[in-house]
């Protein structure tokens, strides 16, 4: 999955990137919770007002949606519920 590829191309198109967002995803300590939810390996990036919302797994991260920080992330999951296991 080329996600990482798709965030900088999406990105670039306001300024570039020093470094890819996605490098965060799968190092250092993981500390930042989706404060809607209430699940252990659910996590979020920041990034240039969008919420990266993933899920992290033994081989890596899944990322679950990038949503533009003004939506409402419980009204999206609602209408197109996650599958992320318990």
């Amino acid at each position: 999955m080329r996600v990482g590829l798709a965030i900088q191309h999406f990105s670039a198109r306001s300024e570039p990137a020093p470094s890819s967002p996605t490098s965060h995803l799968t190092q250092g300590p993981h500390k930042t919770m989706v404060p809607e939810f209430n699940h252990h390996d659910l996590r979020e990036l920041i990034f240039r007002g969008f919420r990266i919302v993933y899920l992290l797994q033994d081989d890596g991260a899944f990322i679950l949606r990038v949503v533009h920080g003004s939506r409402d992330l419980l009204a999206l999951v609602r209408q197109e519920p996650w599958e992320i296991g318990g």
